[in-house]
């Protein structure tokens, strides 16, 4: 599971499917009735970022995930995610400021926990398969 999580495949797929959930939802009008929609690709959006930050330590810095200690990766993912979802709803409410419409703070924090969610996920997913790699 820890090599599917780190692989170039896996980031873009996700990547795919948040693009096309967008698109659709965007074209189709369902993403404004359906608000659901949104989290659950920012949810997708962090798993996506952690799992390309894998994918980049893993070809980069090989030996960094297995011997690094698991706190220091989960700070740096959890970082890593935080600073491109802030980036995220800082370019968010620029479009909405220019658009007219209005941005709530619960929106972008509501944004901002799923996109440490989905980072989260990814991490617990790791280093349940790097337990199960050790025995």
């Amino acid at each position: 599971m820890a090599n599917i999580l780190t692989s170039k495949f896996f980031a873009l797929i996700l990547i795919l499917i948040i693009a096309v959930l967008q698109i659709w939802g965007n074209i189709s009008g369902f993403l404004l009735d359906n608000y659901w929609l949104e989290e659950l690709m920012h949810f997708m959006g962090g798993l996506w970022i952690a799992a390309t930050l894998f994918y980049w330590l893993k070809t980069r810095k090989e030996k960094w995930l297995t011997s690094t200690h698991w706190l220091t990766i989960s700070m740096v993912t959890v970082g890593v995610v935080s600073l491109v979802g802030i980036g995220w709803e800082i370019y968010e409410y620029a479009l909405f400021w220019w658009g007219g419409d209005i941005i709530t703070l619960f929106d972008t924090l509501l944004d901002l926990v799923l996109d440490i969610a989905g980072a989260i996920f990814l991490l617990m997913i790791w280093f349940l398969g790097q337990s199960r790699l050790r025995r």
